[in-house]
């Protein structure tokens, strides 16, 4: 009975030190986006690669570094004037918890790319580009975050036919990837008329923006005539999922 208890106690004493961890790491957004970089890497990085990886101050993503560390996610050398991490895959918290994790969120992000793609090719030729910009093609979208997509149609005329394709499939897409989209479709003509009138909306999504399908942002706006098929840059950005939904054509990143 003792030895019952003992092995029990144990148990209780291993389930709390590991909700300990998960808190610490998962309540951070700073230990979140360093795992989200490290997890696809089988080589480290300096804390300084890391930081700027992760768009933060070196100082800030010191701390989250040395605090991952102590906590046994990740490991730390000395590599030349800087110091190297990366994770513990010799701790089953990282190999059966955390890389899962990130691995499921990186998946899911590339599917729904394919997807609001695969609305493009549809389409065409009627879409000329799918854009996704805002916060979420910037890195910096949190769970309240919609994910902002850029149709751009060649005629005004088509925009009716493409907004209720894209109502159809953007409760299915809401659904499944748990996040909220916020459609923009506007015409070429729309584009290129704000931009005279001194919105820099456009400029700002042909900037940040990751065309998804069609021609780039760039050669929409200063008139190239040729087509210009796009390939998803190897980085991916991640996509938080949140439950609110948005309406089609609400424009402006969040």
């Amino acid at each position: 009975m003792a030895k019952k208890l003992a092995i029990w106690l144990i148990f209780i004493k291993s389930l709390m030190a590991l909700r300990m961890v998960l808190n610490e790491v998962l309540g951070s957004r700073s230990k979140v986006a360093i795992l989200r970089v490290l997890t696809p890497l089988r080589a480290p990085l300096t804390g300084r690669e890391i930081a700027r990886r992760v768009g933060i101050a070196h100082y800030a993503g010191q701390r989250s570094l040395t605090a991952l560390t102590q906590l046994g996610v990740l490991k730390a050398w000395p590599g030349g004037r800087d110091t190297l991490y990366e994770l513990d895959r010799s701790r089953r918290l990282v190999t059966e918890a955390l890389v899962p994790l990130f691995q499921y969120e990186a998946a899911g992000t590339a599917r729904l790319e394919d997807r609001l793609k695969a609305i493009g090719e549809e389409l065409a030729p009627r879409v000329v580009s799918v854009v996704l910009y805002g916060s979420v093609a910037r890195g910096e979208d949190t769970a309240h975050s919609d994910v902002d997509v850029l149709f751009i149609i060649r005629h005004s005329k088509d925009k009716s036919r493409l907004h209720e394709a894209v109502v159809e499939e953007k409760t299915t897409l809401e659904h499944e990837f748990g996040v909220a989209l916020s459609p923009l479709i506007l015409s070429m003509a729309e584009l290129k008329d704000r931009m005279r009138r001194g919105d820099r909306l456009p400029t700002t999504m042909a900037r940040e923006g990751q065309t998804l399908f069609g021609r780039p942002m760039e050669d929409v706006l200063h008139g190239s005539t040729g087509h210009h098929e796009t390939h998803r840059p190897a980085r991916r950005r991640k996509v938080s999922a949140r439950g609110p939904k948005s309406s089609p054509d609400s424009g402006g990143p969040k």
